[in-house]
C-alpha cells in the first residue's frame, strides 16, 4: 500500500495516458549532452567478482542487488519472465547512471526533504492527523518488511531521480505553432465509427509442421532458454507460538501495550462514519495470537542465528554446513534445484526471498557459500550452496512439446492480421474507389458498425468503452475520412474511421492549455529520459562483467 501511495506522489495515471496517445505523433528531438563519472560505495571488487562496471568504476553485486530492488519498488516478490528479467537488469544500470550522474553535480536529497515528505503522508498520521513516528516505523517494519533506514534510502534515490527527470522537463520547450498543432490534436472532437473483426473470423484450422516448429525455434531459441538453476543445504526452525499465561502481570502489561500502540489497528467506522477504537476484551484474543506469533518468530530466529554463528566458527572446516549442524543436533535437507525467480518445487514454506539469498550465495568463498537467517512464513531458513547448473539453451528436442503451442499460436496470430490487414484494404478500396460511404462500405464486406463514439483525446469519449485508451493513441493523428490501423483487442480487432474532426470551441481551449502544455512538456521528457540513461552508460563505457563472464562460460564449455 505505502509504495503505491508513494509513487502516485510521483506519477499520474491521467497523465501517462495522455503521454501514451502523444506517442503516435512525431515531436522534434531535443538534444541532451552530459558528462558524468561514477560514485556507488566504496568495495574492493575486481573484474572476477563484480557485477559490473561502469565511469571506470566496479559495481558490487550488493550495489547492483539494491538497484534492481529499488527499480522493483522493494517488491521482491514479483515473478518475472526471462525477457521481464533482462529488462529489469537494464534498467538497474540505467538506475546507477543516473543516479551517479546526480552525484556528480550536486544533485542530493536532504534530510529535512525526506523528513517532510514522510511527515506529509497520511498514513502515518495518528487519530488527531499529526505524524506518529510510531505508527510511521510500525508499517515499514511489518508492511515493507524492511527497517525505516533502507526505505528513507529508497525514498532519498527516488526523490533525487524526480530531480533529474524535472532537470529534463525543464530542457524541453516547443514552437508556438508546434505547440497549436499539438493542442488541436487533443482538443478536437471525433466522432468516431467503430467495425469489429472477431477472432472467430474463418481463418481455418491450422496445424504446424515440424519444420514451423524448428523455424520457431531458432528465431526464438531464448525464449526457451534454461537459467541458472541452484541446490542448497538448508536447516530450517519452525515458528512455534509459545504457550503464555495471561494472568501473568508481565503478560498482561505486554497485552495494554500493544493495544495501546496499535489502537488504530483494530479501529472500526461507526454508523455515523467515525473511526472508534473496540474495547480491549473485544481484540485481547487477537492480540494474544501476534504475541505469541512475535515471541515465537524471535525464538526460531535466535535458534538460526546461533547456527549462523556456529557455522562461522567452522567455515574452514570440510564440510563445515553438515558437520556443524550434525554437531547441534540439526537435521540438514537438501533443495531440488531451483531458479531465482520461480517458487521451488516441493517446498511451499518458502517463498521468493529463498531464493534471492541463494542466488547471493559463492560457492567460491566459503565465507559467502552459506546465508544468514532467512524468514518465511512460518519457518526460519539458514542455507549453503550445494550446487549450481549454469544457464543454457536446450535442444530442439528437449522442447519440441513446449514450442507447438507457442508456433500454433503464432501462426493463427499471423493469419488473422494478415486476415486483417487485407480487410483493411478493401474497406478502403470500397470507399475511395467505389464512392461508398464507411457504412456502406463495411456492409458490402459483411461487417457490421460496432458503435459510433463522440469525443475528444484529451477529455476521452465517454461512457465505459472498453477500449478508449488504445482509440485514442490511434486516431490522435487522423483526419476526417481517415482509417485507423487495426486495434487490438480480446476478441479480435477494431477498425476506427473518423466521421468528423471538429476544432473545440476557443474559451474551452483557454482554460486547459496550461494542464495540456504541463502534459507534453512531461510526454516530451520522458521520451528524452530513456535515450539519456542510454547515453549515460555509453558515456560511462558500462560493462555487464557478470553476463560477460557468463559468455566466457559458455564459450569455455563449447
Amino acid at each position: 500500500m505505502l509504495i503505491t501511495r508513494f509513487n502516485s506522489i510521483i506519477r499520474n495515471k491521467t497523465v501517462w495516458t495522455i503521454f501514451a496517445i502523444l506517442v503516435c505523433v512525431s515531436f522534434v528531438g531535443t538534444g541532451l549532452s552530459v558528462k558524468l563519472s561514477g560514485g556507488c560505495s566504496e568495495n574492493t571488487h575486481d573484474e572476477q567478482t563484480a557485477e559490473g562496471r561502469i565511469f571506470g568504476k566496479y559495481i558490487s553485486p550488493i550495489d547492483f542487488m539494491t538497484a534492481r530492488y529499488h527499480e522493483l519498488g522493494m517488491r521482491a516478490n514479483v515473478e518475472l519472465n526471462e525477457e521481464q528479467q533482462k529488462l529489469l537488469r537494464k534498467r538497474a544500470w540505467q538506475r546507477i547512471a543516473v543516479l551517479e550522474t546526480a552525484k556528480k553535480y550536486g544533485i542530493k536529497t536532504s534530510d529535512s526533504e525526506i523528513a517532510s515528505v514522510i511527515q506529509r503522508d497520511r498514513t502515518f498520521h495518528d487519530e488527531n492527523g499529526a505524524f506518529n513516528p510510531y505508527k510511521y516505523k510500525k508499517i515499514i517494519e511489518e508492511q515493507l518488511h524492511i527497517d525505516v533506514h533502507s526505505f528513507e534510502n529508497f525514498l532519498r534515490e527516488e526523490i533525487i531521480i524526480q530531480k533529474m527527470r524535472n532537470l529534463l522537463e525543464n530542457s524541453v520547450w516547443m514552437s508556438p505553432d508546434e505547440m497549436d498543432k499539438r493542442i488541436a490534436s487533443l482538443t478536437d472532437s471525433f466522432t468516431v465509427k467503430l467495425a469489429a473483426i472477431t477472432n472467430k473470423s474463418d481463418i481455418g484450422k491450422i496445424k504446424p509442421s515440424r519444420k514451423d516448429a524448428e523455424e520457431y525455434y531458432h528465431s526464438n531459441s531464448n525464449l526457451f532458454a534454461i537459467p541458472e538453476t541452484r541446490s542448497v543445504y538448508y536447516v530450517s526452525f519452525p515458528i512455534e507460538k509459545p504457550d503464555i499465561n495471561t494472568n501473568d502481570s508481565t503478560v498482561a502489561s505486554e497485552i495494554l501495550s500493544f493495544y495501546d500502540e496499535n489502537s488504530e489497528k483494530f479501529a472500526v467506522t461507526d454508523t455515523n462514519g467515525y473511526s472508534i477504537t473496540p474495547p480491549l476484551e473485544e481484540v485481547k484474543d487477537k492480540i494474544i495470537e501476534e504475541i505469541k506469533l512475535s515471541k515465537g518468530t524471535k525464538n526460531a530466529k535466535n535458534k538460526a542465528s546461533d547456527f549462523v554463528l556456529a557455522l562461522a566458527n567452522n567455515v574452514n572446516n570440510q564440510d563445515f554446513f553438515k558437520t556443524t549442524a550434525s554437531n547441534m543436533g540439526l537435521t540438514v535437507e537438501i533443495s531440488p534445484y531451483f531458479t531465482k525467480s520461480d517458487p521451488i518445487p516441493n517446498m511451499k514454506d518458502t517463498d521468493l526471498s529463498f531464493n534471492e539469498t541463494a542466488f547471493q550465495l559463492d560457492p567460491n568463498d566459503p565465507e559467502r557459500s552459506y546465508s544468514d537467517s532467512v524468514l518465511s512464513s512460518n519457518r526460519v531458513f539458514v542455507m549453503a550452496i550445494r550446487d549450481v547448473q549454469p544457464p543454457r539453451i536446450p535442444q530442439f528436442d528437449e522442447v519440441v512439446d513446449k514450442i507447438m503451442p507457442f508456433v500454433t499460436s503464432n501462426l493463427v496470430e499471423k493469419a488473422m492480421m494478415e486476415k486483417v490487414a487485407k480487410m483493411r484494404e478493401d474497406l478502403l478500396d470500397v470507399m475511395q474507389k467505389k464512392n461508398k460511404t464507411f457504412d456502406e462500405s463495411a456492409k458490402k464486406l459483411g461487417l457490421n458498425i460496432y458503435t459510433s463514439l463522440t469525443g475528444s483525446v484529451f477529455s476521452g469519449f465517454g461512457g465505459d468503452f472498453k477500449y478508449e485508451e488504445e482509440l485514442r493513441t490511434e486516431i490522435v493523428s487522423l483526419r476526417k475520412g481517415e482509417l485507423s490501423q487495426p486495434i487490438k483487442t480480446e476478441d479480435g480487432f477494431l477498425l476506427a474511421y473518423v466521421d468528423n474532426r471538429e476544432p473545440a470551441e476557443f474559451a474551452s481551449i483557454q482554460m486547459i492549455i496550461p494542464q495540456i502544455t504541463a502534459v507534453i512538456d512531461r510526454y516530451r521528457a520522458s521520451l528524452l529520459y530513456p535515450a539519456w540513461t542510454e547515453y549515460l552508460l555509453q558515456a560511462g563505457k558500462f560493462e555487464d562483467l557478470f553476463e560477460k563472464r557468463q559468455h566466457t562460460d559458455y564459450s569455455e564449455e563449447d
